[in-house]
């Protein structure tokens, strides 16, 4: 079990700095997302 992980996951440090990127992306450009959901739902109706 654990050697699965292992193979999906060679290097920790790798996840760890690209989740990191990914949280500090979305805490930027998190609210530009929010209102193209809405204009979305808007152009739905």
């Amino acid at each position: 079990m654990s050697g699965r992980a292992g193979s999906r996951h060679a290097n920790p440090f790798i996840s760890l700095a690209q989740a990191r990127e990914i949280h500090r992306v979305e805490q930027k450009f998190g609210h530009l997302g929010r209102i193209k959901m809405q204009q979305k739902r808007l152009d739905d109706l």
